[in-house]
């Protein structure tokens, strides 16, 4: 009976131990659970931080790339219209520069006056009895091309009256006479109360006369050519 006993507690005893070693596995792998669980839970927070992490970067990468882009759109638009002001301020300076000039030289040119064909001699509306004859005697083609059926208003010296006909003269300076034809014996008056001598201006049309040979019935002053001016006023 007592060895029963003793074997009894002997039994207990080790049953005891092999609860006590299967309750410790038990824990140990609770412990386990729990320790994998807890590292999992901050592996996957660690994994979505570093996810959104780099969401962030790429959205910010991007927004940079795209504020890069416009910067550089801005700056090529900015280039553009700095270039076309550029151009368009050079057009305007280089077109400022042409007028300015075409101003000058038609300031320098008399509006009145135009070249004649031949490019020696220059009309002009106001001109001397003695400009006329030194242009006639230089070139009588070119002065005829450039004056002829032109108005012009003529400043000399009367040298001269027709007791015959309506026309007195003026002086040329050289040996082709400046006839002035008048309109009417109204006209005649007006004239003869004027002095041989006294510096006159009118204005008529210009009529050139070559030389010619003249009979002894003609006008001797036709042998050196003629200037002539009619349709005539006094101007004073």
């Amino acid at each position: 009976m007592a060895k029963t006993k003793k074997k009894q507690k002997k039994e207990m005893g080790v049953g005891s131990i092999i609860a006590l070693v299967v309750a410790a596995l038990v824990l140990i792998g609770i412990l386990a659970g729990v320790v994998l669980y807890v590292h999992s839970g901050r592996a996957g927070i660690s994994q979505s931080a570093g996810l959104i992490t780099g969401v962030e970067t790429q959205v910010a990468t991007e927004n940079a790339a795209g504020d890069d882009a416009e910067k550089a759109d801005t700056a090529e638009a900015e280039a553009t219209d700095k270039a076309a002001t550029g151009k368009a301020k050079e057009e305007a300076s280089a077109a400022a520069k042409s007028a300015s000039a075409r101003s000058a030289k038609e300031a320098s040119t008399p509006k009145d006056s135009a070249k004649s064909s031949s490019g020696s001699i220059t009309y002009q509306s106001k001109v001397t009895a003695k400009q006329l004859g030194q242009y006639y005697d230089a070139d009588t083609d070119a002065f005829r091309k450039a004056y002829d059926g032109k108005t012009v208003t003529v400043t000399g010296k009367l040298s001269g009256k027709s007791a015959k006909m309506l026309y007195v003269e003026l002086a040329t300076g050289t040996k082709v006479p400046m006839r002035v034809y008048l309109n009417s014996e109204e006209q005649r008056t007006q004239f003869d109360a004027l002095k041989e001598g006294s510096t006159i201006t009118v204005r008529g049309n210009v009529g050139v006369l070559y030389p010619q040979s003249m009979d002894s019935g003609g006008f001797q002053e036709m042998a050196n050519g003629l200037i002539a001016l009619d349709s005539v006023t006094l101007v004073k």
